[in-house]
């Protein structure tokens, strides 16, 4: 794989492989060594405890290594549910296709009866009142609300999760709230210690920021809702920014200062001074 191994494991002729890969060969129906192309004698795979050993030193000395394996897993993840959601939404857009066209074939059956009618102003009344009834139903003739969630107090933010599935909520009760967008229940809530100000998805969808008129920035773990990591800036956070690619962040504050941080390790890399607050 070309990765760094999570489990070693040794094959029946001594050979070490990452044990999700080597599942993955027998899986697709190979009973041969990837590297001699020899048959094997079964598929049982035993622990290389002391590979193990030296590879979690290793990432111990090396924690760049292991940030980067776990944003690159990350990115698989979010792949994986993006183009579940795609198929899903694939699926529903198909359906509705098909609605709607037998929706517009009984308007232009609508349309005909309405011509027809000309002479008689009572059954045009009738007719045009039938159609205004099915366009309401295509949601031409007005839009409506699809949903709507209490919050105990102002709504400061939202930001959509990356598949469109899921919103985060910042408000001034003090909480970020993780709600899904399709049944509109909150999954998830987390105390802050003042207002949300601000949030951000991260684009693997398994992390969030937030930024807090209590003058800090809080990374959040978008599967427990819990605070991986706080860091203090030297006002309110008025907005917070991923970096498409990596695990960088970008906060704009009110001292008047743009910051670059490391979201592994919390460590602010850059500052930009700006004349006056950064929004």
């Amino acid at each position: 794989t070309k990765e760094v191994m999570k489990q070693p494991v040794l094959t029946s002729d001594g050979q070490c492989y990452d044990k999700e890969a080597i599942q993955a060969w027998f899986q697709r129906g190979n009973m041969t060594s990837p590297v001699t192309n020899l048959p094997l004698s079964s598929t049982t795979l035993v622990p290389c405890a002391s590979l193990q050993a030296a590879i979690q030193e290793y990432l111990r000395h090396r924690p760049e290594v292991q940030v980067r394996e776990l944003d690159r897993r990350a990115y698989e993840v979010a792949a994986q549910q993006l183009q579940s959601d795609l198929h899903g939404k694939q699926v529903v857009s198909a359906t509705a296709d098909v609605a709607m066209e037998a929706m517009r074939a009984e308007l232009r059956a609508l349309a005909a009866k309405l011509m027809a009618s000309r002479e008689v102003p009572e059954q045009q009344q009738s007719v045009a009142a039938e159609v205004q009834q099915r366009l309401s139903i295509l949601g031409v003739a007005h839009i409506e609300k699809e949903r709507e969630v209490e919050h105990s107090n102002e709504v400061c933010c939202v930001a959509w999760h990356p598949s469109g599935s899921r919103l985060a909520t910042g408000s001034a009760d003090k909480k970020l709230r993780l709600i899904n967008a399709v049944t509109g229940r909150v999954e998830r809530q987390g105390d802050h210690g003042d207002l949300v100000w601000c949030v951000a998805w991260h684009p693997s969808s398994l992390r969030l920021a937030t930024g807090c008129t209590d003058k800090k920035l809080r990374l959040i773990d978008a599967a427990t809702g819990k605070v991986q990591r706080e860091g203090h800036h030297g006002d309110l956070v008025w907005c917070v920014a991923w970096h498409p690619f990596s695990s960088r962040l970008a906060t704009g504050c009110g001292d008047k200062r743009l910051r670059l941080i490391d979201a592994a390790t919390g460590q602010v890399e850059r500052e930009v001074e700006h004349g006056c607050e950064v929004c």
